[in-house]
């Protein structure tokens, strides 16, 4: 079967749409809700956290899977993307009356490093190399099992620092995100090898 040929601009872009649809805002909640986890997790502070986590994530999987089936100059051109994507994201996000969307102070040591020579807003630098830095490796590897692991941790660690109480996600929780985790990630790079992407 003949691959269907993208330009590097309509790649970037399904790329892009790939990121999209998997961060849906609703389909986030469904999600939270289908997967059993804690009630901390589906609304207010603890539903921001899930969703940011989960954004993290998913735009780990379309760059690794742009990695396997792009060249690098569509690579570099989604990456370029990503503040507009968390921007586009941000609107649309479940919200906590106490605490208005976009506005999360991040930690301290982020926030003092926030003016870098790279030019990055505060709030897509310590997502660049906070959570998605951290799944890059994992999937890069081909260690995407260790991934879930890493999102329950992470989700519990910053729940916790937004809320001032521990919420850990227990077993059956657990299990069916990392179904949801792997059916995602197969999802996503099957349909990009689906595509011949070229190069500019």
């Amino acid at each position: 079967m003949s691959k269907k040929q993208l330009s590097a601009a309509q790649g970037i872009e399904a790329a892009c749409i790939l990121f999209s649809i998997n961060t849906d805002a609703e389909g986030m909640v469904r999600l939270a809700h289908s997967a059993q986890l804690p009630p901390v997790y589906l609304e207010g502070a603890g539903a921001i956290c899930f969703c940011s986590e989960w954004r993290a994530f998913t735009h780990a999987v379309v760059t690794a899977g742009l990695m396997q089936y792009a060249p690098n100059s569509v690579l570099m051109g989604y990456l370029r993307q990503t503040g507009n994507l968390l921007q586009n994201a941000a609107k649309a996000q479940p919200t906590d009356p106490a605490k208005p969307v976009n506005q999360e102070a991040p930690p301290a040591s982020e926030s003092a490093s926030a003016e870098k020579t790279d030019g990055l807003p505060s709030g897509l630098e310590a997502f660049v190399d906070g959570p998605f830095a951290q799944y890059m490796p994992l999937l890069a590897q081909s260690e995407q099992s260790q991934c879930p692991e890493l999102f329950c941790q992470r989700l519990a660690v910053e729940t916790a620092r937004v809320r001032g109480e521990a919420s850990p996600l227990d077993d059956q929780s657990k299990a069916r995100l990392t179904a949801v985790m792997a059916m995602l990630i197969s999802a996503v790079w099957d349909k990009l090898e689906q595509y011949e992407i070229l190069a500019d």
